[in-house]
Formats: structure tokens, sequence, C-alpha cells
């Protein structure tokens, strides 16, 4: 049957997933264009030395100076392999999820296929918002602190603006938990991978942290994509999802792209936090929930909503500056906190 067919087939995605090295191995030595790839590649690489692909590897090297390993990892970072890794990320929760909802025979086809092409949409929309920024930044259009705080100001708040396109199934905040969860995988991998040829991994530390440092990248940004995950597998389309998400990224984000810019004038207990900052946290924090929650239909446009927000973005921006702990959880606890209180279903 249809049904038996597509369960094969999300098996074998699964499977696939699960298995990336023999998945790089079959890809390698299989596929029409893979050696290829691999001959063009090493043409490039050893200053155009002939090369028998599928011989020896490490012969004829070229005074570049690439060793052994070097080769090796410029092959393995050829495009059409580059994309299947990549897309491994998103493919095995998808698949994992998918497989659990076509065994309910009560699923609705219509809304599956619904959510799971908003899904993909939302991983590739993610991919390409990230690279925008770090090209700019590359291209030095863009300092290297800026690029990292929009990236953290608008990461959230523009998936979270994405959500009323999934259907009303009870099941689409689980494949819609799949996008922070691939990037959760993503920014771990750069958190602990210590090769240097693994360039994406790399190329994502360096835009998520401060010093560059991949360690850096455990820290704050994995917090912040572990908010993402919990507020869209737990708190699916709620106010507290909206507004803890929205203070942690737009908020905080401003605040530090406005502090060092107009930040001269500091609070006298922190020789970090900024009056400017704090302003900058309050007034982001406050358009960017605003905005979400109307948008959303969570609450109406009335001045007792909008003043419900702004005591919100208040006592956050409070939180925030007297640094109980690392704002990417501490903000968005206190700011869902108040929400669940305020804004009661």
């Amino acid at each position: 049957s249809t049904h038996c067919i597509e369960m094969k087939i999300f098996i074998f995605v699964f499977v696939l997933a699960l298995v990336p090295n023999l998945a790089d191995s079959f890809l390698h030595r299989t596929l029409p264009w893979a050696p290829l790839v691999q001959q063009e590649r090493l043409h490039h690489i050893r200053g155009g030395a002939s090369f028998d692909p599928y011989t020896s590897r490490h012969v004829a090297l070229s005074a570049k100076g690439k060793s052994a390993t070097d080769v090796d990892a410029d092959i393995d970072d050829s495009l059409p392999v580059r994309v299947v890794k990549k897309s491994l990320f998103i493919v095995a929760p998808v698949g994992v999820v998918s497989l659990f909802l076509l065994s309910n025979p009560s699923i609705s086809y219509p809304a599956y296929l619904q959510d799971l092409s908003l899904t993909v949409s939302c991983a590739v929309l993610a991919t390409i918002w990230l690279k925008i920024i770090t090209k700019l930044a590359s291209s030095s259009l863009l300092s290297s602190s800026d690029a990292r705080k929009i990236i953290h100001t608008g990461s959230g708040p523009l998936f979270l603006a994405l959500w009323p396109f999934f259907s009303d199934s009870q099941y689409a905040q689980l494949l819609a938990a799949c996008v922070p969860l691939a990037n959760l995988a993503k920014v771990y991998l750069a958190g602990t991978s210590s090769s240097k040829s693994d360039s994406e991994s790399q190329s994502l530390a360096a835009a998520v942290s401060r010093s560059g440092q991949a360690s850096e990248a455990l820290g704050g940004p994995f917090i912040y994509t572990l908010v993402l995950l919990v507020c869209t597998g737990v708190f699916w389309r709620s106010a507290p999802a909206v507004i803890a998400v929205s203070q942690m990224a737009a908020g905080d984000g401003v605040a530090d792209l406005a502090g060092r810019r107009w930040g001269a004038a500091k609070w006298p207990f922190s020789e970090s936090k900024s009056y400017a900052g704090s302003l900058a946290f309050v007034l982001a924090a406050w358009a960017t929930s605003s905005g979400l929650m109307w948008w959303m239909g969570l609450a109406e446009a009335t001045p007792e909503s909008a003043l419900a927000l702004l005591g919100i973005s208040v006592v956050c921006s409070a939180v925030e500056l007297v640094e109980l702990g690392d704002d990417n959880w501490t903000v968005p606890i206190a700011g869902a906190a108040m929400a669940s209180f305020l804004f009661a279903s």
C-alpha cells in the first residue's frame, strides 16, 4: 500500500542519517560524479598533477605543502558530500518524527505535508540567514561582533514568525522542533570539533562566539538554541514561548548593539552595562514581543496588553542587568514566568 511505501522510504532515510560515515563512503565510491569530483579537486590542490582517484590518494603532493590528511579533508569537503552531510542534520530528526506520525492511522496527510514543507523551508531559510550575515562579516561590511549579535537578535523571532503557517495539527510542533534540534546538533559539533579541516564547524563557531574559539559555542549559543527547542516542543504557540524568545533574542541582542555605540554612561554597579543598552533592551524586547503576540493572535492590541508587555520587558532588562547567570537562560525564564501569569489563557 501507499502507507507501507512511505514507511519504507522514511526507514531508509532514518538509517542513512544514523550512519553518515557509511553514507559518505558510499557517495565517494559509487555515485557517477564521485571520481570526477575527487579528480578535479586533487588536480587543483596538487597544482595540476594527474591523478587516478581509484588508486593512491597520497602521491605527487604539490608544492603547496598539503599533507595526505589535508588532501583527504579537502576531498571530503567536496560540494556534493557537504550537501549530503548538511542535509543529514535535518533529515535525521524529521525522519524520526515522520516515522512516528505516519504510524498513526488518524494522521492527516495534507496537514503532515504542510508541516513537513514548512519545516524544510525553515531549515533552508535559517541556513540562508546565517550565510548572509557571515558573508557580510567576512567581506568587512559588518564587524564580527555586530554579525554575532544580529544573528542572535533575528534568528529566534524570525523562526517564531513562521509558526502561524504550520497547520493546526497537534503534531505540528514536533516537526517544527526539528529545526532547532538540527541547529542544536550543529552548534554542539561546532563547539566540540577539534579538526581544523572542518571548515563548516569553524565558520559556525566563529559566527556565534565572541572570541571565535570553538568551545565558546557550547555556552550562550548552545543555551540559546536549547531555549528555542524547548519553546517549540513544549510551549508551542503560547505567550510564554513568544515572550521568552523575544526577550532573550531581541532584547539582549539590541542591548549589546546599542551599548557598544552609545553606552558611554554606565550603571554605577556595572562596568559593562549602560543606560543606553538597558533602554534599547526594553524597547526592542517590547516591540518584538508585541508584534509576535499580536501576529499570532495571542493578545489583542490594547493598552492593557501593551502595558503588560512593557512591564515584562522592564523586568527582563533588570534580570539581564544584574547578571544572575547566563542571560540566555535567566532572561527567557523570567519572561516566560511573567507571561504565564499575565497572559494565562
